[in-house]
């Protein structure tokens, strides 16, 4: 099958979807390097105080603020990223919008947006033998 004619296959809805799930990707990528640039930071400055021995020694209303504020905003990332609700971009809502939508994620428009076709990786061989084991037993499981 051509580009053109795949492009041709796609309907307004799935291409909507599509875009749509494009941009809710950036905004949790977004949201998960910020998580883990928070957790960096407060890892170090934990470091900074455990290896000083002036600061470990000091109680400091801070340094207790600092650990709340971690714990709080590590809780509420978790809580955004599992969110249900119509109003949220979350990775629950992506993964479940993917799950009833599975028309629009396909093997055929993965390989397309790579540059490949199907004949590409029949004629190398093993280059596939992952992704089609993977799909053999999928496939397997879904319908026992």
């Amino acid at each position: 099958m051509t580009s053109t004619s795949l492009d041709k296959e796609i309907s307004v809805t799935e291409q909507e979807l599509l875009k749509r799930w494009l941009g809710w990707i950036r905004r949790i990528d977004t949201e998960i390097r910020e998580f883990f640039l928070h957790n960096h930071i407060f890892w170090e400055v934990q470091s900074i105080i455990r290896n000083n021995e002036r600061l470990s020694k000091t109680p400091s209303q801070f340094f207790e603020w600092m650990v709340e504020q971690f714990v709080y905003s590590s809780t509420m990332f978790v809580r955004r990223q599992a969110d249900k609700t119509k109003r949220t971009v979350s990775l629950y809502k992506l993964l479940e919008n993917i799950r009833s939508h599975p028309n629009v994620l396909t093997r055929e428009r993965f390989l397309k947006a790579w540059g490949y076709d199907e004949n590409h990786f029949l004629e190398s061989g093993t280059k596939n033998k992952e992704m089609n084991c993977l799909m053999r037993r999928l496939a397997k499981a879904e319908s026992s």
